[in-house]
């Protein structure tokens, strides 16, 4: 016990009721501390989300137009490969025109080479 509590009883009390007080306020303003401090890391984490959510919302948006740009792209391409294919037919049909005037310019040289040898028979004819 204290030296004040055995002398003062009365005295004794108001010091233990002065140091239970001060012990109460000094608890008081610890968890006032821890509270603050937690409450601070809770608008931190809370702006931490807010930023995540935010960034998130960013990136599906991003998602969506390079998906669009996908489908854009796709289309394209399958819009290129009937063209070429169209190209290609269109390729062949000359190959067959060409083909077809090699074997009529040959003919036309047979033909010529025909009408050469029947006018120099023609020719032979007339001068005997």
């Amino acid at each position: 016990m204290h030296v004040l509590e055995e002398v003062d009883p009365p005295a004794g009390l108001a010091l233990a009721k002065e140091k239970l007080t001060r012990a109460t306020l000094l608890m008081y303003a610890a968890s006032e501390r821890a509270a603050s401090h937690w409450q601070g890391d809770a608008e931190a984490k809370s702006q931490q989300l807010r930023e995540a959510e935010e960034c998130n919302r960013g990136l599906a948006e991003q998602l969506a137009q390079a998906e669009q740009n996908a489908d854009v792209f796709q289309a394209q391409a399958v819009a290129a490969d009937k063209e070429v294919a169209e190209l290609k037919e269109v390729i062949r049909r000359k190959d067959e025109q060409v083909e077809a005037g090699e074997v009529a310019a040959a003919k036309v040289a047979s033909l010529e080479a025909e009408v050469a040898k029947l006018t120099q028979a023609l020719a032979e004819l007339e001068v005997s």
